[in-house]
């Protein structure tokens, strides 16, 4: 059953069906510069890859196939299956209203408290002093999609990695992303690099996203590399604290993070032009404030609705948690049993326990 919801899980690419068209992004961003250039700007439409009707519904009935039993992993299994519902039902209300009311009950949205820190980042009262304002490897140099690929491609091969590939795609919102379903990562077409980048998205994408998922496929539970209920958060939470442990993790990353939780939170009751409008205001440049935005928005069509896709507040989300996990004496090590949230660190060290003949995992 394990093995057979890995496999269903395989044959969609979500994030990429959600992300609009290369061609839609770079016509968005061409009518925005004019209405800015003009004193004011409108909602951009967005426009995606055609969704494989077919494969939904294959994916639909594989899933309704399943029979769990009553047992502690059958729970875990139980509810994979339905997280993959829930993203075939994303899926099916892409483009609508209601898109963003589904995203929102699926993902979440950032609290008061996770609003509060994300202000405090934002107007100094944080304390951002631990983090470098300068690159550790300064150059002016940039590296474009198929450089860093190869640079890619070299790291894992480095770490003995040998059934994962590098792609290079256009339905993307962020530069680079893992997908462990797919054992890719992936890396935005039109993205330029710099030395700092690279360096720092290995230990983000690679000795982070990539370990884990790898962790979790060799556990004997499969579906801890495809990755458990709320994951998410852990993930880029641990992935940050690796960066600052590597010196890679700077002020204006952090300062980041702070944007997309209020735009996530703005987006929610605004449309497009409105939130960028609120983040400017904030102090984001136009760039930033530009690809938080769309970033956010992705899955309607007409972005003037309210709502979006507001999953971009658990970085800083993440952050928060994991720190506070190791400030109160949590191990590192837990935090890479496999694609998982920190309340599930009991549990799977329990079921891999009793795996192992009650020898806790490595």
């Amino acid at each position: 059953m394990d093995r057979r919801i890995v496999e269903i899980a395989s044959w969609l690419a979500p994030s990429r069906l959600l992300n609009p068209t290369l061609e839609s992004r770079q016509r968005a961003l061409d009518e925005f510069r004019v209405g800015l250039r003009g004193g004011g700007f409108a909602d951009p439409r967005l426009e995606y890859l055609p969704l494989p009707t077919e494969e939904m519904q294959r994916t639909a009935a594989a899933l309704d196939a399943l029979e769990f039993g009553e047992t502690e992993v059958d729970d875990i299994l139980a509810d994979q299956a339905d997280q993959l519902r829930l993203q075939l039902d994303l899926l099916r209300t892409r483009g609508t209203r209601a898109f963003g009311t589904l995203a929102a009950r699926i993902y979440g949205l950032p609290d008061t408290r996770l609003l509060h820190v994300a202000r405090s980042i934002l107007d100094g009262s944080y304390d951002l002093d631990q983090f470098p304002t300068h690159p550790r490897y300064p150059s002016n140099e940039r590296i474009d999609a198929v450089s860093i690929a190869a640079t890619m491609s070299t790291e894992l091969l480095r770490m003995g990695i040998h059934d994962w590939k590098v792609r290079i795609l256009d339905e993307m919102s962020a530069r680079m992303s893992v997908s462990a379903r797919h054992r890719e990562v992936r890396i935005k077409s039109d993205s330029l690099f710099t030395r700092e980048d690279e360096r720092r998205l290995v230990v983000h994408e690679l000795r982070t996203h990539v370990v884990r998922a790898c962790n979790g496929f060799r556990s004997g539970l499969l579906n801890l590399g495809l990755g458990l209920r709320d994951y998410m958060a852990t993930e880029e939470g641990l992935a940050s604290v690796m960066e600052q442990k590597h010196g890679l993790l700077r002020r204006s990353q952090v300062e980041t993070y702070a944007y997309r939780a209020l735009g996530a939170w703005l987006a929610h009751d605004r449309g497009f032009a409105d939130t960028f409008r609120e983040l400017l205001d904030l102090g984001a440049s136009p760039g930033l404030a530009w690809d938080v935005t769309m970033r956010v928005k992705r899955g309607l069509t007409d972005t003037s609705l309210p709502g979006g896709f507001p999953k971009d507040y658990v970085y800083l989300h993440g952050r928060e948690i994991v720190v506070d996990y190791l400030r109160r004496g949590g191990r590192e090590s837990d935090l890479f049993l496999g694609k998982i949230a920190i309340d599930h660190i009991p549990t799977i060290k329990r079921i891999l326990s009793i795996w192992n003949f009650g020898q806790e995992p490595a």
